[in-house]
């Protein structure tokens, strides 16, 4: 109920960092995930309003599938009703799956002496997906590319290039989340990053089946 009464101030959160204008756009905590990521999430985690990180990290966890999606209509788009139906059912999904891994990760933390609030570890979590997003845009790109490939057989050499660019950028920004996330669990939890690294493997070994689940059934 308390939390219901602050749901106006969450909103307001929510509109001061993804609108223009606002205190922590969007574009200043991603470059502050890479130039210090440490720095940026404690200051996250110190901010009002767990709304805008939630979101984001709802957008991650639905991102790999929703590619997997476009890569199919851009293939064949023969079943409109399919596609409507899928991006209906695709929040559910995502809530649930984002839940279930934040769940996983605050009970493991809290299995190795870790201290936080769910709602800051979801929060933090979500903000730490930015560059999960920037993965999958990436891997989109991707997509789009081999489609044009085969479609402009006479742009091969340079819709090639650009994949191969893609590819790069896709390890690159990988390898980025996994450390993003790392940190985040243990600047949410209080935890070491021996632990934290201990907690963030397991927990997305138990969720890999579910959201495996996830990506065959919106694809």
């Amino acid at each position: 109920v308390g939390y219901m009464k602050n749901f106006p101030v969450e909103i307001k959160a929510a509109e001061d960092i993804f609108l223009i204008g606002g205190n922590h756009l969007m574009l200043k905590v991603a470059i502050g995930l890479i130039i210090n990521p440490s720095k940026t999430l404690v200051e996250i985690k110190s901010q009002k309003g767990y709304l805008p990180g939630i979101i984001l990290g709802v957008i991650a966890t639905l991102s790999f599938p929703l590619i997997s999606l476009i890569a199919r209509i851009l293939m064949d788009i023969s079943n409109y009703t399919d596609v409507i139906k899928t991006l209906l059912a695709a929040p559910i999904f995502g809530i649930s799956l984002f839940v279930l891994y934040i769940t996983c990760l605050y009970l493991l933390s809290r299995l190795f002496k870790g201290e936080g609030k769910w709602l800051s570890l979801a929060s933090n979590m979500g903000w730490a997906s930015i560059p999960v997003i920037f993965v999958a845009i990436t891997l989109g790109f991707l997509v789009l590319g081999n489609t044009l490939m085969q479609a402009y057989p006479g742009y091969k050499s340079a819709l090639l290039l650009i994949a191969v660019i893609c590819a790069f950028l896709v390890i690159a920004a990988f390898m980025w989340s996994i450390k993003t996330a790392v940190i985040s669990i243990s600047v949410s939890m209080n935890l070491s990053l021996i632990r934290s690294i201990v907690v963030f493997i397991i927990s997305s070994i138990i969720c890999l089946i579910p959201f495996e689940y996830l990506t065959q059934a919106l694809s």
